[in-house]
């Protein structure tokens, strides 16, 4: 009985493989991260900027509404309101501005995309990845099968080497699905940026 209990006592400080359990696999990127990135407390462009603290402002308008773009210390966040073509001066969505009429601080927003180049950015990175990890970490945090990785080549103009990119598609009632993309740039072997972004499938596709 003694031997019996020590045996048993042996296998439980060994842990799970000992008793021969598969070890745990990282889960695919999925709409949890996107959720934990995303889901902010900010609902106005007001609220954006007194967060996020922009340097300047850059906006394009889509057939659904209008992005604005916030460029930040650390990165930039784009932003999706209402169509606010009547508000934003057009000439000027290409070289930003240091600042937004008062009736565009009041739009409700929700963001569609971050970027991230620098530590100290506030919104929060997907799944604690950091500037400046190893590529291989990338690995250990989610399935090394779902990555696409495509080397920058030399002609792009890009001082990053390699881009490790993870996405899934989210169906839309009436329309084309939409594509979550994180994209990790990749330098001498480490995280040099990331950017996850939210698209149409048929926009994705196209570019």
């Amino acid at each position: 009985m003694k031997r019996f209990l020590c045996a048993l006592l042996a296998l439980m400080l060994l842990g799970p493989a000992a008793l021969g359990e598969a070890p745990s696999t990282p889960l695919p990127f999925g709409p949890e991260d996107v959720q934990a990135a995303f889901s902010v407390p900010e609902q106005t462009v007001a609220d954006f900027a007194a967060s996020y603290a922009p340097e300047r402002y850059g906006w394009w308008h889509e057939a659904d509404g209008t992005v604005i773009v916030l460029y930040c210390a650390g990165g930039l966040l784009q932003i999706k309101t209402a169509d606010a073509s009547a508000l934003l001066d057009p000439m000027k969505g290409l070289t930003g501005a240091t600042d937004l009429p008062d009736e565009a601080l009041s739009l409700e927003a929700e963001p569609s995309a971050v970027y991230w180049d620098a530590p100290g950015f506030p919104l929060p990175t997907v799944r604690g990845v950091q500037i400046g990890d190893a590529r291989e970490t990338l690995f250990g945090l989610f399935p090394q099968a779902d990555a696409v990785c495509q080397p920058v080549l030399e002609d792009e103009g890009s001082a990053f080497e390699e881009t490790v990119s993870f996405s899934y598609d989210e169906p839309v009632d009436g329309g084309a699905p939409q594509r979550y993309t994180l994209t990790f740039y990749i330098e001498l072997d480490a995280v040099a940026a990331m950017r996850l972004v939210c698209e149409r499938v048929d926009e994705a596709a196209q570019g």
